[in-house]
């Protein structure tokens, strides 16, 4: 799944218990959009390893953010935590922004 977007020097990394960080450098808002939206695809289209679970039944949802010029780290955790909720609210499975470009 991973290997739908990681480039070297990308880090994916566990954030919680089930969350996750997903850090892209130098990938502006249209690529890291586009690269979450395929790891959502491949995590819902996965065989899950558990047997009594469902091929169609796991589901992603993603909160994304850009670490603008400025910027602290827990204020970009924050913008995509919130983010990630509001996908969650909005029916799982989705990807949720949460950033303003205009100082990127």
């Amino acid at each position: 799944m991973a290997r739908s977007c990681l480039r070297d020097g990308d880090i994916l990394a566990r954030y919680g218990g089930e969350e996750f960080v997903l850090l892209l450098p130098n990938t502006d808002a249209e690529q890291f959009t586009a690269c979450c939206e395929r790891l959502r695809e491949a995590f819902a289209n996965a065989r899950p390893l558990d047997m009594n679970v469902q091929p169609g039944q796991l589901s992603l949802s993603i909160g994304l953010t850009l670490l603008n010029a400025g910027d602290s780290l827990d204020e970009s955790l924050q913008r995509a935590d919130e983010a990630m909720y509001r996908a969650k609210a909005g029916g799982r499975n989705r990807c949720e922004v949460s950033w303003d470009t205009s100082n990127a």
